[in-house]
């Protein structure tokens, strides 16, 4: 009986470890990923001197004022003056958020089961340059959760202006 448990609590202990090596190596990638999301704690934003609302919020959020309060993640790509560009993203890392994060934005419409990617270029001082944003919340359609991205590359595909690729 002895030797049974025995051979139980080594089964149970190498089930373990490979479990927890297993998630140490989703950190690990989450850390080795060239694009990174660093959340904060939800804020409190002042609306007006009588209205407040809890928004979410990560290290260079942008808020467009057509998302109430909704973060979304921008970057700046080099692009050429005779080019244009489509961008994907590969590798991202999820994690769940919390449930107070995620009654924030339970109702929001804004938030699909995908990442949405909006693409532009803009001209300054006769550069161009282009921008791809999104907002980096998505609603699990298996589980029903709230996950963010902590983590993510862009493969960009840079083309000729008025060509697709």
């Amino acid at each position: 009986m002895k030797k049974i448990l025995n051979k139980l609590a080594v089964g149970l202990l190498v089930l373990t470890s490979s479990n927890i090596l297993a998630q140490l190596k989703k950190d690990v990638k989450s850390l080795n990923s060239p694009y990174k999301i660093i959340w904060k704690q939800p804020i409190i934003d002042k609306k007006s001197t009588t209205e407040q609302r809890t928004i979410l919020r990560f290290v260079g959020a942008n808020y467009p004022i057509e998302l109430d309060g909704l973060p979304i993640y921008v970057s700046k790509i080099n692009v050429q003056n005779d080019e244009d560009f489509s961008v994907r993203i590969i590798e991202p890392v999820f994690e769940k958020m919390s449930e107070s994060e995620s009654m924030l934005i339970k109702n929001n419409p804004n938030i699909l089961n995908k990442i949405i990617l909006k693409t532009e270029i803009y001209t300054i001082r006769k550069k161009n340059y282009g921008a791809v944003s999104f907002i980096p919340i998505i609603k699990n359609s298996l589980t029903g959760e709230f996950e963010r991205i902590v983590g993510f590359d862009l493969e960009i595909n840079r083309f000729k202006a008025g060509k697709s690729s």
